[in-house]
């Protein structure tokens, strides 16, 4: 049976952080994990998004970059769709851009 950590209990594993960075040189805003399991985006003021590769929990890394007119502030994968690999970004600018990774 799973039981709730107590409030004085870490509930992040130590050293199991990987922290990326470099995808961005601003401000990031948004993240979503696409349902194939080995896709991830990123946004950023720096008016890109970011396409991550991963196998498992670790060893993510830039596979590409989305320029954009201004700054992404969002960004989700259609769970269905494309197999889980057309993801959507909300622009600065107004803008709604479909994305479809390879």
């Amino acid at each position: 049976q799973d039981s709730m950590p107590s409030s004085s209990s870490p509930i992040l594993i130590e050293n199991e952080v990987e922290e990326k960075r470099g995808a961005h040189t601003n401000s990031v805003y948004s993240l979503s994990f696409s349902a194939c399991l080995n896709l991830a985006v990123t946004t950023s003021h720096d008016r890109t998004a970011a396409v991550w590769r991963g196998r498992g929990e670790k060893d993510w890394t830039k596979a590409a970059a989305v320029p954009h007119p201004s700054t992404v502030y969002s960004c989700m994968f259609h769970p269905t769709l494309s197999g889980g690999r057309l993801f959507a970004t909300g622009c600065a600018d107004g803008g709604v851009r479909l994305c479809r990774v390879r």
